[in-house]
């Protein structure tokens, strides 16, 4: 068999994620496929623009099975390049921006990357760097800053350039292929990257069609407000394409521009944070039009329940649901929605699983739990992950007796929804007993001059490890005392935080999706019971 007919066969039932947009574009050749600030792209444009990059990073020399780190917040460019990494083969390896140095040396050098996408306004920390960058034979900047191009490097706006065919490339891809390589946010130890197939993303993008699922159509107009390095926005873009869907990104997470963009743009679809839904509470959002909105989704965290019910007041023709997932299931974990408008029960409820996902509650030797009991998620799905890149001890350990196990402690609720309950990790450990961070914040949240609390542990001499919560207030009411007087009336004695840290919104550090960084506090606050005597 000749090769020309070894990719004919495979191009007739293959499982590529490329083809998601081949085929959309012949179906809505001018349709809106996404906007990014002044640039819109139809399908038809779109498709056009990776198809020319794909040729010409094979003009590079770079192809099928290559690596492509690309660091850069959310641009039309990076959108572009993500699709022309699924076309050619190519995995695509996306770099958290609010990484230092060191930190990308670690994670650019761990995935081989060959070629190193850099938006010019991180130009200056890897040029830092470059010299400790082994593997890369090749740099190339997204100028949106319209700086001058460093010597060597290729100006990423040339690789969409008519010079190049808007042919479709020519690559044989299966389902088990690797698409990309998404590195978790390694709060523990090194990230680790976890390697997610071209059929991966057949069945997330399958569960985010179906109305069992997010129910993502045609005629939504989503704002991804999550940076393109997460597997959340990518996966998200992907499903949309293969409806046919059209999204509106923004560069960062600004509050009004976001609110303006809902107005002008007539979003109907966002998936944020709790904090972000919280924060916005604090802008005239009366002045705002908000009526397209139908699908508000949150992710990443417990829902404040009187922020919930602000939001549904605020936009009483939209259903608002919860998300929960992993970057090594591909985001195919759990969703629900509430279509019936009533709060749900807690909320750090997380729903019930999408339609390719199996779930299991289990203790510390992998038995299953009864429902309301308390262990760790463990689940199958085809979205799961190939396996972390070169760390095979890693990968045995969650991928272990058939489940992929996934490091959060949950419970089956008796109203047949999952509740997330902690990351096993976060669990803190205070004079031997137990505490969830997450169960003492909803006790916290639930105080009416509460915005949002953060429960995390820190280093306690006799305790060895004391509770203790920073909280945004709500209102100027809001004291220490009074809080420990709630607290103490409404938790265990052995929840209770030792110390109320008062904050502002802005001084809690936050991930660029919105997620509170317990790591950052723990080091922030990792003194703050130095001096403390006996209990």
């Amino acid at each position: 068999m000749g090769d020309n007919e070894i990719l004919q066969q495979n191009l007739l039932r293959r499982q590529a994620v490329g083809d998601f947009l081949k085929r959309t574009t012949k179906r809505y050749p001018d349709r809106v496929a996404f906007r990014f600030r002044d640039k819109v792209f139809t399908y038809q444009q779109l498709d056009s623009a990776v198809n020319r990059a794909c040729h010409a990073l094979k003009e590079l020399g770079f192809q099928k099975g290559d690596v492509m780190a690309i660091l850069s917040q959310n641009c039309h460019q990076m959108a572009i390049l993500m699709w022309a990494c699924f076309k050619s083969g190519i995995w695509y390896a996306p770099v958290n921006f609010l990484l230092k140095g060191p930190e990308i040396v670690y994670q650019v050098n761990h995935c081989d990357a060959k070629i190193f996408i850099v938006e010019s306004a991180f130009l200056d920390t890897v040029k830092a760097v470059s010299g400790e960058l082994k593997s890369i034979r090749k740099y190339g900047m997204i100028n949106l800053a319209g700086i001058n191009l460093p010597e060597g490097w290729v100006n990423v706006d040339d690789l969409f350039s008519d010079h190049y065919p808007a042919t479709e490339p020519e690559v044989i891809i299966n389902g088990e292929d690797v698409a990309s390589i998404i590195y978790t946010s390694g709060t523990t130890a090194a990230p680790k990257g976890a390697l997610l197939s071209n059929g991966s993303y057949f069945s997330q993008a399958a569960n985010f069609l179906i109305p069992s699922g997010p129910g993502i159509e045609e005629t939504d107009n989503m704002m991804l407000n999550i940076p393109l390095f997460h597997v959340g926005a990518s996966s998200i873009f992907v499903a949309f394409a293969k409806v046919g869907g059209r999204v509106a990104f923004t560069y960062g997470i600004d509050p009004g521009e976001a609110l303006d963009l809902i107005q002008k743009e007539k979003i109907t679809g966002l998936i944020w944070p709790p904090t972000l839904y919280a924060g916005l509470l604090y802008m005239p959002l009366e002045k705002y039009d908000l009526s397209s909105l139908r699908k508000c989704v949150w992710f990443g965290g417990s829902m404040p329940l009187d922020v919930l019910q602000k939001w549904m007041d605020l936009c009483p023709g939209a259903t608002f649901g919860v998300h929960w997932s992993q970057t090594e299931i591909n985001i195919t974990g759990t969703i629900t929605y509430f279509k019936d408008k009533k709060l749900p029960r807690a909320g750090n409820i997380i729903g019930r699983s999408l339609l390719d996902t199996e779930i299991m509650i289990v203790d510390g030797q992998d038995h299953e739990v009864a429902p309301g009991e308390v262990g760790e998620i463990v689940l199958r799905t085809p979205s799961a992950m190939l396996g972390y890149y070169k760390d095979k001890e890693k990968t045995a350990e969650t991928l272990r007796n058939g489940w992929l196990h996934t490091g959060d402690v949950g419970q089956l609720g008796e109203d047949g929804f999952y509740y997330f309950v902690d990351r096993v990790k976060d669990m803190i450990k205070s004079g031997g007993e137990n505490v969830s961070c997450l169960e003492v914040e909803e006790a916290l949240n639930a105080h009416p001059d509460v915005l949002v609390s953060a429960v995390f542990g820190a280093p306690h001499p006799y305790w060895i490890e004391g509770v203790t919560a920073v909280i945004v207030p709500a209102s100027d009411r809001l004291t220490e005392d009074n809080l420990m007087e709630y607290a103490r009336s409404t938790i265990a004695k052995h929840k209770v935080p030792k110390k109320f840290i008062l904050v502002k919104g802005h001084e809690l550090p936050v991930s660029p999706t919105g997620k509170v960084l317990k790591r950052e506090l723990r080091k922030i606050y990792q003194d703050i019971y130095k001096d403390a005597k006996g209990k």
